[in-house]
């Protein structure tokens, strides 16, 4: 599972190089953006495998941030040239933050959860 992440995610990025560098209508600037979201929902999906979840929380977990990846990648598609006042930049960086806090507080909680039952 480890591979397959980091293999679709590397094809996805290859993917998005390649259609920033063919189309016209497909900015630098958002091909960039959109790398960035490829690396982090690629990485946090990487970590979501090796947290200490349970199995059907964390398959959860990992459709809602590939679902959330995809959001990003629209609002990265549909965002404007121009770093000042973008709000589908500041979209972007809340859904990470979100996503990033979202697994930590869950990792807590899981351990927390898993201390008491043990005892």
């Amino acid at each position: 599972m480890n591979g397959f992440i980091l293999l679709f995610g590397l094809i996805v990025l290859l993917l998005n190089i390649v259609f920033g560098n063919v189309l016209e209508a497909y900015p630098l600037f958002n091909m960039g953006i959109n790398c960035g979201v490829i690396l982090f929902t690629t990485a946090i999906m990487f970590a979501l495998r090796f947290s200490t979840l349970s199995t059907a929380f964390r398959i959860s977990l990992f459709g809602f941030f590939s679902l959330m990846g995809i959001v990003m990648l629209i609002l990265g598609i549909r965002c404007q040239e121009d770093w000042k006042g973008n709000g589908f930049i500041i979209a972007i960086s809340l859904i990470m933050a979100f996503e990033a806090i979202a697994l930590a507080i869950c990792n807590v909680v899981s351990k927390l959860n898993s201390e008491v039952k043990n005892g």
